[in-house]
């Protein structure tokens, strides 16, 4: 009896604090992250990707409650211009060194959904993108969909760990 009584108060506290957990994403994903790092595997190969962003890439990931999100990252290695006008040499760099997103997005347990009205190399407009994350106090992670890169043109799934900014 008493081995049964265990056994279904653990399996009420694991289901709840599951349900828990799930319930608490939407509200905890809300807010402003600071980038930390991003990673890349090409899926074929299983090799990891050298960091296109550098060693400490610049960015923000942030969430509205009303359920829209925008994203910008910049690599740590960014030259500006020579002058006020790029060229083409220095707009193909600038464009090679940047990624961005914006639209809505819903959660659905760890899986965000991301649609995209607006993304720096068009690929992603229009379409939905499946993300799943993890917060972990104050560190969000999300692991990404194998997706074809636009600068490499590979299958890659790729990892983005964030802390909160705000």
């Amino acid at each position: 009896m008493k081995l049964t009584l265990l056994l279904t108060a653990t399996f009420v506290l694991v289901l709840f604090d599951g349900a828990a957990i799930a319930q608490e994403l939407p509200s905890q994903i809300i807010g402003v992250w600071k980038l930390r790092d991003v990673t890349g595997i090409e899926v074929a190969t299983g090799k990891r990707i050298e960091k296109a962003y550098g060693e400490k890439p610049i960015g923000y990931f942030i969430y509205t409650k009303g359920g829209h999100f925008l994203w910008t990252i910049t690599a740590d290695s960014r030259v500006a211009p020579a002058g006020s006008a790029p060229t083409d040499p220095e707009r193909i760099d600038l464009f090679n060194t940047l990624s961005f997103g914006s639209g809505t997005y819903i959660v659905e347990g760890k899986t965000v959904l991301h649609r995209y009205d607006s993304s720096w190399h068009q690929v992603w407009t229009g379409n939905t993108r499946s993300t799943t994350a993890e917060i972990v106090g104050s560190k969000l992670t999300m692991q990404h969909a194998p997706f074809n890169s636009p600068i490499s043109g590979t299958e890659v799934a790729g990892t983005t760990t964030f802390d909160r900014a705000e």
